[in-house]
């Protein structure tokens, strides 16, 4: 149960972009209601060939986070946008992996469905079955918004640049999280009791104590890695950016700058590694764009996300730190790469737009 609960954390973090999430509150008990059983081998024989899906469940419900203490959960019938996850080993010494998908579907009153993930190149793709039918239930395509018009600078050119800074500790993270130093990498999910202490404390005082007391734990838990972890992602960040702005229709409409005052748009890359049970860490990436569209404009800040499905040790064989942490860069050349494309789709309005037939564990979430 304490597993399902830090997932549930872990994931909301690293995949929807968020600290906390809202309980979805189940309809009182009726006939006409939906129901959503969760699938999955259990903790006790994941990895055991055949079966290494863990669990597949229902994580959010119209964006209000779903009980995992169950093996079901009722859902008022009629459409509903569903995220559904998945952990998944694909042997008894594998890592751990995470993944998820969302899917808008309708419900039909006293309907029994059930979540399953198949595994296939050791990701864990979920579907949305009719329990009576035993056939996928017919999905909308998922649409993420672009930005309004007026987001963006309203020029001929616009001006990119990368950036080796990072975003505010303080305003900009969740409290208790370490910034490596001289780094661009973060990391979370260490908690020495500290937020513990400064809830039992109470006020400013005490969340500022159990913070610090958190970040000491993040620092104590990569301190014999630190050096590894001393990352700057500026370069491949600039290298991403020249890439995507190459392959769009109009690429004279975008030029890269080295100067950050001669810039419209300042894009900040940073990593975040959160601890989750077992010694796993998780891997999302983070790209924020400071928008400044003119010299009287105030800056706005937008953000986008990469997750990265697969979970490994911090150190050790297989581990993020391997090889002076080359899989963490290695990933980072990808995830950049989306990023920065995904950026200048929502620059040109372009709207993003998935069928939800094939998973979303490595896509971008963007977040406004």
């Amino acid at each position: 149960m304490i597993l399902r609960h830090m997932l549930a954390a872990l994931l909301c973090i690293s995949l929807v972009g968020c600290s906390s999430v809202p309980s979805y509150q189940e309809p009182s008990s009726s006939s006409e209601n939906a129901k959503i059983k969760a699938t999955g081998s259990g903790r006790g024989f994941c990895g055991l060939h055949p079966n290494p899906v863990c669990d597949a469940r229902v994580l959010l419900v119209d964006g209000l986070r779903a009980s995992l203490l169950s093996s079901a959960i009722d859902v008022t019938p009629g459409e509903h946008t569903l995220r559904l996850f998945c952990t998944s080993k694909t042997g008894p010494l594998a890592n751990q992996s995470a993944s998820f998908a969302d899917r808008t579907v309708r419900l039909e009153p006293g309907g029994t469905y059930r979540v399953e993930g198949s595994m296939e190149d050791e990701i864990c793709y979920l579907s949305l079955l009719d329990d009576r039918t035993n056939t996928p239930v017919k999905v909308k395509p998922l649409v993420v918004k672009a930005s309004p018009p007026g987001t963006y600078p309203n020029a001929e050119m616009i001006a990119l640049h990368a950036s080796g800074d990072t975003v505010s500790t303080f305003t900009e993270v969740p409290a208790g999280t370490y910034l490596v130093p001289n780094s661009q990498v973060f990391v979370q999910g260490n908690a020495s009791g500290g937020t513990n202490t400064g809830a039992m404390m109470g006020g400013a005082l005490g969340a500022l104590i159990g913070a610090s007391v958190d970040r000491s734990g993040n620092a104590k838990a990569v301190s014999d890695v630190a050096q590894d972890l001393t990352i700057s992602f500026q370069k491949q960040m600039a290298d991403a950016l020249s890439t995507s702005m190459g392959t769009r229709q109009k690429p004279a409409s975008y030029k890269r700058v080295d100067i950050e005052k001669e810039a419209q748009l300042v894009l900040l890359p940073s990593a975040l590694l959160v601890a989750i049970p077992d010694g796993k860490y998780a891997l999302s990436f983070r790209m924020t764009v400071r928008i400044q569209k003119d010299d009287k404009s105030p800056v706005v800040t937008k953000n986008f996300w990469y997750a990265v499905s697969k979970m490994r040790p911090l150190t050790g064989p297989e581990s993020w730190t391997e090889n002076h942490a080359q899989p963490i860069k290695d990933i980072a050349a990808i995830a950049f790469t989306k990023l920065s494309a995904a950026l200048l789709d929502d620059i040109e309005g372009i709207d993003k737009v998935w069928e939800q037939g094939a998973p979303t564990p490595n896509d971008v979430t963007r977040v406004n």
